[in-house]
């Protein structure tokens, strides 16, 4: 890669880092209500806003989710991608094609076969779920209801025991 597309590269991965801020910000959500639903601490969504590291696709997928854009969202009305970040012309496409051409086209097809990967999964599970008796639906949601009260527990936990270390 030329030095001149990596700059350009870099150009639109801040514009769309600071898009998605943006966005954020206007849906009056913190970073750790996006590192939460990223599943990383909010030292490092801090960090990926400051622009002093730079995040996975993984991360940068769960932040578009998190602020309300997802790869389903593609019939959003066109806008063209700004150079200084606007939230009312911030549409779910605009960022989602920021996010394209950031990444290799090979990178794009792997998240795009996990993409599909999951909504079978989806799918299939409904149909499984939709099949139970209702008492057994009930057992289900508690049942994750109690995985998920504990998976945000340990990631707390977690957090503060890295913040000790980091203190240390």
């Amino acid at each position: 890669m030329s030095l001149e597309n990596k700059a350009k590269l870099e150009k639109k991965y801040k514009n769309l880092i600071q898009m998605l801020k943006a966005k954020r910000e206007s849906l009056k959500l913190t970073q750790q209500n996006i590192a939460d639903k990223c599943g990383v601490s909010f030292t490092n969504i801090s960090a990926i806003e400051r622009g002093t590291q730079v995040c996975s696709s993984i991360t940068l997928i769960g932040y578009m989710e998190a602020v309300g854009i997802s790869f389903r969202s593609l019939e959003d009305s066109p806008s063209e991608v700004p150079n200084v970040p606007n939230v009312s012309n911030v549409s779910s496409k605009s960022v989602l094609s920021s996010f394209l051409e950031c990444i290799s086209e090979e990178e794009q097809m792997k998240i795009f076969e996990d993409i599909k990967k999951a909504m079978n999964i989806n799918s299939e599970l409904l149909e499984l779920i939709s099949s139970l008796s209702k008492e057994k639906q009930e057992s289900l949601t508690s049942f994750a209801s109690f995985l998920k009260e504990k998976e945000v527990k340990e990631k707390h936990e977690n957090e503060v025991k890295e913040k000790h270390e980091n203190e240390e």
